[in-house]
Order: C-alpha cells, then sequence, then structure tokens
C-alpha cells in the first residue's frame, strides 16, 4: 500500500527530507499543476499513436532526445534480471537538435513540454535553495553550492505496462529529479526497506528524488534515493532530471572517488545518446 503524502511547503523543510529519507513531496502549484496536466494528456496522445508514426522520431546519434520503443531501456547492471518494456520520449534540447514527432500531434507535444519546462523551474528553485544550505551553511562555503545554481536537465515521458513494467533499483546520477505520476509504483529504499510513494490523480504534487551527484557533493549528507518501479496497473510518468553543471567539483563519500567514477560511467552506459548536452537544460 502506498504511503500518505506530506508535501515539503519549504525550503528547510527540503532540506530536511533529503538529509534523513534522501526523498519527499512537492507541493505545485496551479501554474505547475497546469503544465503538468497538459504534458500527461500530450504523452498519451503520443503513446497511443500508431508505432510507425512514432519510428518517424525514433532517437539517432545525430540529434538529441526522440522516442525509445519498449524494450529498448538498458538494464543498471550487467546481471540485473529485469528487463523493462517501459516507453520513452526523452526531451534533451529546445534547439534544432532535438527530435519531435510530426504533424499537430507532434506540435503539440512540444508545445506541451515546452510549457511544462517553463513552469518547472520554480519547483527547482525551492530545491536548489534547499540543497544551498545544505551544502553551504556559512557565506564562506557558499561557492560549494554554485554548480546547482543554473542546473542542465533531461525530461523523459515514460509508459510502463503492467507486463514488463518494473524497473530495478537504482539512484539517479543527477543531483535532483521530478517524478509526476498518476499511478503509484515508484518505490524508494530507506534504512533497508521499501516504501511504496504516494500518486498524485490530481497533479497536485511531485516526488522529489535525491541523487548521485549531490550526495557527492554534500559529502553524504544528502543521501541518494535508492529507487524502482513495481508496476501493478498501467501508468504514464512524467520524470524531471536536474543535472550538475558540467565543470562542478563533486565531493567523493568517505574520501574515494572510484565510486562516484563508477556512478557516472554507469549514467553515461545507461542514456547513451539521450544523455544530456554539457552546458545548459532543455
Amino acid at each position: 500500500m502506498a504511503e500518505t503524502a506530506s508535501p515539503c511547503g519549504s525550503s528547510s523543510a527540503v532540506a530536511a527530507a533529503l538529509r534523513n529519507t534522501g526523498y519527499c513531496y512537492l507541493q505545485l502549484s496551479s501554474a505547475e499543476r497546469r503544465a503538468t496536466a497538459n504534458l500527461f494528456t500530450a504523452a498519451a496522445a503520443f503513446h497511443d499513436a500508431d508505432e510507425g508514426w512514432k519510428a518517424l522520431a525514433r532517437h539517432r546519434p545525430t540529434k538529441r532526445g526522440g522516442w525509445y520503443k519498449a524494450g529498448e531501456e538498458p538494464t543498471y547492471t550487467a546481471s540485473d534480471a529485469i528487463k523493462s518494456q517501459v516507453e520513452d520520449f526523452s526531451v534533451v534540447s529546445t534547439g534544432d537538435d532535438q527530435i519531435w514527432p510530426e504533424g499537430e500531434r507532434g506540435d503539440a507535444l512540444r508545445d506541451a513540454a515546452l510549457g511544462y519546462l517553463d513552469v518547472a523551474d520554480a519547483a527547482g528553485k525551492i530545491v536548489r535553495d534547499a540543497l544551498g544550505s545544505v551544502l553551504a551553511p556559512t557565506k564562506k562555503r557558499r561557492r560549494r553550492a554554485e554548480p546547482i545554481q543554473a542546473t542542465p536537465s533531461m525530461l523523459r515521458l515514460l509508459r510502463y505496462p503492467v507486463s514488463g513494467g518494473d524497473l530495478s533499483a537504482h539512484s539517479d546520477f543527477e543531483c535532483f529529479t521530478f517524478v509526476h505520476q498518476r499511478v503509484a509504483g515508484l518505490e524508494v529504499q530507506v534504512d533497508g526497506v521499501w516504501r511504496r510513494l504516494a500518486a498524485a490523480p490530481d497533479d497536485s504534487q511531485c516526488v522529489l528524488l535525491a541523487g548521485d551527484a549531490v550526495e557527492y557533493m554534500s559529502g553524504g549528507a544528502v543521501r541518494a534515493a535508492r529507487h524502482r518501479v513495481r508496476s501493478s496497473a498501467p501508468r504514464d510518468s512524467i520524470v524531471l532530471f536536474h543535472a550538475a553543471a558540467d565543470d562542478a567539483v563533486l565531493e567523493p563519500r568517505c574520501g574515494d572517488r572510484s565510486a562516484y567514477d563508477a556512478a557516472r560511467r554507469a549514467a553515461d552506459e545507461h542514456f547513451g545518446s539521450a544523455a544530456t548536452p554539457p552546458g545548459g537544460r532543455p
């Protein structure tokens, strides 16, 4: 059974939650709710469309983002027994190098995605302020928070089927991630116990997950949220990643950089051509 959501209403509450569990819920403004609802509608129209039409927007090495058909989601480890059948459309750039679907449905998806990104920055500022207080509690150390002041991002529009809709356990390499889900399926591990997170059918809130990068930058003060998906019903999800600046200096846990290097390689291998371009958010 999913837990009951209790959204964090301030930067200090967000900071406390990320220190304790690595995740929390964020209450969305009316503008954010409308933008999220519009994007869910446009994403569903895309996923429901004919596969031949979607294939015209399939990802390719010379472009950014695009459609990843069901079954193309890589596993997180070589020994991973779960092969996800999630379908994905990724937005990685607002420039001409981003792949968009054709026609009216494609235009609707592009407009909804860009509209969402415009308003999502307000929630992102609350999180950046929270992380700034953790990373730089004194003015002398304020420079440590600079890498997260303007974070590049990747937007993923995911469809999980019932059969093959699971996603194996992992933590995100980026600083933090927003996850919107109208149907429960996302689970987070806290002190060895898996918690099934609350859904928001009315788009009133989203889940905030701390990532590997901010755990390293905080010296372990913030814990990266290890999470997975266990689907019991068809579900769509909107996921927005916020990455550290390309030149960010990350502080490895326990003075060992090898774990950070391994996490970054794993992220690069997992996302491949969908990875966020250096120097800018989508």
